[in-house]
Parts: structure tokens; sequence; C-alpha cells
């Protein structure tokens, strides 16, 4: 089968047109939330999770520090939109890394591993190694509905 250019382009253009389509259905589908200074409430399942630290942040086994993150597993992903500046756009977002401050909320969220909380903070993207997933939820506050 011998395809003219005419026919080949219309095919790419089609197939381009059909990808942003089905990519801006699926983003407008999830909950769009923002970056600080903005403040972001989040409910879901509290965990923890092992990855490789200092010094490669690559494996534990060869010798890089073991780093146990929190974070919260979301129930349906969400996007968090660009903020213009340094965070970028995330889409599909179904785990969020926790960073707490306060060593007395920490104790409240150890009794909550493996259950739901409802988490209010403010969201940026990774930027350092300690980041291991792509946004992060600096808690403010943190709702429990059986405490």
């Amino acid at each position: 089968m011998n395809l003219s250019l005419k026919s080949l382009t219309l095919i790419a253009l089609l197939f381009v047109a059909a990808s942003t389509a089905i990519s801006g259905a699926s983003s407008r589908s999830q909950p769009v939330f923002h970056y600080g200074p903005r403040v972001s409430t989040l409910s879901g399942v509290v965990d923890t999770r092992v990855y490789p630290g200092p010094l490669n942040y690559e494996s534990i086994r060869r010798g890089d520090e073991a780093e146990t993150i929190w974070l919260v597993k979301l129930s349906k992903p969400i996007m968090v939109a660009d903020d213009g500046k340094y965070n970028e756009q995330e889409i599909g977002v179904n785990e969020i890394q926790l960073v707490i401050y306060d060593p007395k909320l920490e104790r409240r969220l150890e009794r909550r591993i493996g259950k739901t909380a409802i988490l209010t903070g403010t969201l940026f993207h990774a930027e350092t190694g300690h980041h291991h997933l792509p946004v992060l939820l600096e808690i403010g506050s943190l709702r429990i509905s059986d405490e």
C-alpha cells in the first residue's frame, strides 16, 4: 500500500489530536490541587516506605542508607497544577510523600499506619534526593475521625 505524504500527514494529525483529547480528558477528570502557598486538604491511607538514601540513593544492598518516608495513598489520583515557577504539573498522582516537622504529629501518624487520615498542608514538588515521590505535602494539621 502506497500512501501519499498528504495522507500520512493527515493520519499523524489525527493521531496527535486523539492523543491530546484522551490526555486532556484524563487530567480534567482528576481533582486539581495547587502548590503552596495555597493550603490543600487530602484524604488517604497513611503508610511508610523504605528507599535508598545517602550515599548514592540507589541501593541499600550496595551500602546506601535506608531512608524511611511517610506517605499518603490517595483513593483517587489527583492532578497538581504547574505554578509557573519551580513546581511542575503532575498528573495521576496517587501517592504523596509527607513532610512532618512536629514530633507530636508524627506520633499521631504512627497510630494511623494502614488507616485513613485527613491531612492539611502545602504541596511542593520534589527537589532533593530525600524526596522520593514527585509531590510532597508539608503537613500543617491532621484530622482523624475516630481519635
